[in-house]
């Protein structure tokens, strides 16, 4: 029964995830499984290889995921996270939010491991302030991923668009409340028992400072702008961004005369230390990982089968749509894998239904997971930067985990009418 061979694949590919084997390849290995099991023929493999290697889904998620790591690998040597550094701490005297906005800008980057640049950030202020290294870890980890459910250019979010055709712009419009109610949540629990002192804080903040900040924020403002006001594709959106980059760091750089030889220069410049170095094996591997594996499961018959299963058990759809994605997300600790997994399984079962509201479910359970996880890399690197444990930060993670949970199903219920299935 093919059941049992997908979950030998769902096993194999969590072992490997486990084990740190790029996400691509751990996808691909999956797909193995299943097409060996489940495909009869080669011109069947050929299909389906030719699909998941050169379709269009494929090249151009391949681009904005590139893309996306372009523009943060640029506006990291650039400097821009220092100068966001001094700005903040400038506009902000109170320093719980330079410790909460610093991880949130630099999540917005998109920067691998980016939550170990904002560490020691977090360690000054927080050993200054006596804070535990436990409630360190907890600071930088929720605050760098609370907007995972409102962030349009977040890898996951931008793949589940591709894969079910949902607008960026519904799914960000029903995550504002849970992003925000799950900020306040963080605040309230990781700062719990901090006395600020005005009188300790006594630096000059003017507009130039507010101006400096979107000035160093324009690459991804111009991004965001280029994609929502004039819907356009996010390729276009990202080559703005990562252009308005280029722009402000020759105007900030105003030593040499702009002429043909220092275009060249920067144009050498630019392909040696940003343009090579964000051009990644593992990530342009993912799209095709993610691509094969969608298509060996739906060549198989898999989500078929398995929602005729689900359907004979009774199970409430609501309900898989939450628990499966948590469970995936705690257990591999990759918020992309569980909504690369996730979605394929359950897009056959929504035929003829509205796609956003349970879409936004899934989204909110694997961001929960996420954050829980005990493979979840930011979290292992915290650990380790900060000598923390494992069970006491997550005792601080919980509530707020709890909350975003709950408004995220809250909303899911109001947008979608609630009535039995979906």
């Amino acid at each position: 029964m093919i059941l049992y061979e997908s979950a030998a694949a769902f096993i194999i590919m969590f072992l490997l995830i486990r084990k740190r084997v790029p996400l691509g390849l751990s996808l691909m290995a999956g797909g193995l499984v299943v097409g060996f099991f489940g495909f009869g023929g080669k011109d069947l493999w050929f299909s389906v290889v030719y699909q998941a290697l050169l379709s269009r889904f494929t090249l151009e998620l391949t681009a904005i995921i590139l893309l996306i790591n372009m523009l943060g690998h640029a506006m990291k040597e650039y400097g821009n996270l220092d100068r966001l550094n001094t700005i903040l701490g400038r506009i902000f005297p109170d320093k719980r939010y330079l410790m909460a906005l610093f991880p949130a800008a630099i999540g917005m980057l998109s920067v691998p491991g980016g939550a170990i640049l904002s560490a020691p950030i977090v360690e000054k202020i927080g050993m200054e302030n006596g804070l535990s290294p436990e409630r360190k870890v907890a600071i930088n980890l929720i605050f760098r991923h609370f907007w995972f459910l409102s962030y349009p250019f977040y890898t996951s979010l931008i793949i589940l668009q591709s894969l079910t055709g949902v607008g960026a712009a519904e799914m960000v419009r029903m995550g504002i409340i849970p992003t925000l109610v799950g900020f306040f949540a963080s605040w309230k629990v990781c700062f719990q028992g901090w006395k600020f002192d005005s009188r300790k804080n006594n630096r000059v903040r003017n507009v130039g400072d507010v101006l400096q900040l979107f000035y160093n924020l324009s690459p991804i403002i111009a991004a965001l702008v280029v994609a929502g006001l004039f819907h356009a594709n996010y390729i276009i959106a990202l080559i703005a961004g990562i252009i308005i980059n280029e722009v402000i760091n020759i105007i900030l750089s105003k030593k040499d005369k702009l002429n043909l030889n220092y275009f060249a220069k920067k144009a050498k410049s630019f392909c040696v230390d940003t343009l090579l170095p964000s051009l990644k094996w593992q990530l342009i591997l993912l799209p095709a990982g993610i691509n094969f594996l969608r298509l060996s499961l739906d060549t198989a018959g898999v989500p078929q089968t398995l929602a005729s299963l689900l359907l004979n058990l009774k199970i409430p759809l609501e309900a898989l749509l939450f628990i499966l994605p948590l469970i995936i997300s705690f257990l591999t600790g990759v918020h992309l894998a569980s909504v690369s997994i996730s979605v394929p399984l359950f897009m056959p079962m929504l035929s003829g239904n509205s796609l956003v509201e349970p879409m936004f479910l899934l989204l909110t359970a694997a961001t929960v997971g996420y954050w829980m996880s005990p493979f979840h890399l930011c979290l292992i690197l915290n650990q380790q930067y900060f000598k923390a444990g494992y069970l006491g930060t997550v005792r601080l993670m919980v509530w707020p985990a709890v909350v975003v949970a709950a408004a995220g199903i809250a909303v899911f219920i109001v947008a979608k009418g609630y009535s039995p299935g979906i």
